[in-house]
């Protein structure tokens, strides 16, 4: 099979604009699905594409890919949008590729194009972009293109928090624990080493509870200068500001900032009556006593948690997420004399690391479509050598990566004699980040 007769009879019937299109890329794809849909606005024709058995042994890729025909002249960011809806949906859902998908389009200069698109949005799926024209031209070079774009992308080098499922791996079963607790209305604080996911764990459990519906979670970073500086009241007000459906127009003081707090919550849980708030708190050293990066705090943080686990006391519907390196901050009965407002009022969850099976699904994922296969005794090796840390462990198979020359030819095996022979100079390099987790 390389065209399904139902791809034929529902949209090639009517699309002669497409045959030449589709035959080109039948050479290397088997096409098994397609339909014409409007979605964000915009006309668009989808493909499912089963690589052909030399193209999936080339690129790993094992599912059907999605291809999307986009008949516009520009390109826009909602395409992105498309695509996550038609690959989160059946009938791609499970049985197509979630990592990337082939965009082609009548837009000019589409690679810079989708380039510029991926520069704004580094959590997004990897796309292959074709013009229009020469991927109907009888000279498309269809694997060429999957080369370029697979193997020259480095899936590894990504430091940031991940705030899209794409790129989110391991912890199932500590993120499942985190969300039941949250359910629940308790209080969660979680802890652990620098870069070891916690903030991206933060947006995962964001994204599903507000997938479900069964809340909202108003994520506030503490690291950032602006809220460290502002006095307790201050960034109390700034946290109204951030809940859902509240128009917070009263500046908050050291005298009505309970009161005004209260009045937020109250308003926005009359606008979303079944649904809970979480107020997720990162980097909470930051305003901690003794960690602090502001004097104030010592003080501040005292009256910042008496007056939240007052408003608390009445507002079963709020909890609290607090993420930071140091678990002190919840274990400490006392500062100064005064009860630590915070102590026993949160469960200390501790990020895990990952397994060696996660580090597998991870590196195994990531690499196939780089051109590297991995085999199985590295992730061993990986997990020995960088203690299961996921931030150190990619950035190590992304040294991986760069050290091999030109003269390798992709797909590449890597072993474990590989990995040793080359942890040397690998490690010079990781000195950095290992010093700073």
């Amino acid at each position: 099979m390389s065209i399904h007769q139902d791809v034929i009879d529902t949209v090639l019937s009517v699309r002669p604009d497409l045959h030449q299109l589709i035959e080109n890329f039948s050479k290397c794809f088997d096409v098994t699905w397609a339909r014409d849909m409007r979605l964000h606005g915009t006309e668009i024709t989808a493909f499912f594409i089963r690589p052909k058995r030399y193209v999936a042994e080339m690129f790993g890729i094992e599912r059907e890919i999605l291809l999307i025909f986009h008949p516009y002249s520009t390109l826009q960011a909602r395409i992105l949008h498309i695509a996550s809806q038609i690959l989160a949906e059946p009938p791609a859902q499970g049985r197509v590729e979630p990592l990337l998908f082939v965009l082609v389009s009548r837009t000019k200069n589409i690679e810079q194009s989708v380039n510029k698109l991926l520069a704004d949005n580094s959590a997004q799926r990897l796309i292959i972009p074709f013009e229009f024209n020469e991927a109907q031209s009888a000279t498309a070079d269809i694997v060429y293109r999957f080369q370029k774009y697979l193997f020259s992308r480095d899936l590894f080098d990504f430091a940031q928090p991940i705030k899209s499922d794409v790129y989110y791996f391991g912890r199932q079963s500590f993120t499942l624990t985190i969300l039941d607790s949250i359910k629940r209305g308790d209080n969660i604080g979680v802890f652990g080493l620098r870069k070891a996911g916690k903030t991206s764990l933060v947006f995962r459990v964001k994204r599903i509870i507000e997938g479900d519906g069964t809340g909202f979670l108003c994520y506030f970073d503490l690291e950032d200068q602006d809220l460290y500086q502002m006095r307790w009241w201050s960034l109390l007000e700034h946290i109204a500001r951030g809940l859902p459906k509240v128009n917070v127009k009263e500046a908050f003081t050291e005298e009505n900032a309970s009161r005004r707090f209260r009045d937020a919550l109250t308003r926005s849980h009359k606008a979303n009556p079944k649904q809970k708030i979480i107020i997720a708190l990162d980097e909470i050293e930051h305003i901690s006593p003794g960690l602090r990066m502001r004097a104030h705090w010592d003080n501040d943080f005292i009256e910042l948690w008496k007056t939240l686990r007052a408003i608390q006391n009445d507002n079963r519907h709020v909890s609290f997420l607090i993420c930071g390196v140091n678990g002190t901050v919840i274990e400490t009965p006392t500062y100064k004399g005064h009860d630590n407002p915070v102590f026993s009022m949160a469960q200390k969850r501790y990020v895990t690391t990952f397994s060696v099976e996660e580090i597998g699904i991870m590196v195994r994922t990531l690499g196939r479509f780089m051109g590297l296969v991995f085999e199985d005794k590295c992730f061993q090796y990986l997990k020995d050598m960088y203690g299961g840390h996921p931030l150190i462990t990619r950035q190590a198979c992304s040294l991986v990566n760069s050290s091999l020359s030109e003269a390798n030819k992709r797909p590449f095996t890597i072993t474990v004699e590989y990995l040793k022979k080359t942890e040397s100079e690998r490690h010079q390099k990781l000195n950095t980040y290992a010093r700073y987790v």
